[in-house]
């Protein structure tokens, strides 16, 4: 009765201890390259700050439209951080890349090249 006792004991340990194994096996991350990620993406946001400042100290963007292209910047510098605070998806990346494509394409329309 001890052994079938001991027996169910261990079983249901397992029987919890791997789900939790799992949720950490399933993730493969290479955190190196998810570090490199967020530092590229953060320079990338840096380089295009600095492409807005010039185009509209040049007038190329109107200080209005550079105040919303500033606002579009931000929240997109808020949402990686966010999204980067557990490690960043390959889903994560991916809307990452578009919201950055379609940011480019706005500053492109307001005339900021």
């Amino acid at each position: 009765m001890k052994k079938i006792l001991l027996g169910l004991g261990a079983v249901s340990a397992l029987a919890i201890a791997a789900p939790a194994a799992a949720q950490y096996q399933n993730r493969n991350f290479n955190y190196q390259s998810q570090a490199y990620a967020g530092a590229n993406f953060e320079a990338r946001l840096e380089r295009l700050e600095a492409r807005l400042r010039t185009a509209v100290d040049r007038g190329t963007i109107s200080r209005d439209e550079g105040w919303n292209l500033r606002r579009q910047l931000d929240a997109l510098d808020d949402l990686h951080d966010r999204y980067a605070r557990d490690g960043l998806s390959q889903w994560e990346q991916q809307d990452l890349q578009q919201r950055l494509r379609t940011f480019r394409r706005d500053m492109r329309l307001a005339g900021g090249n």
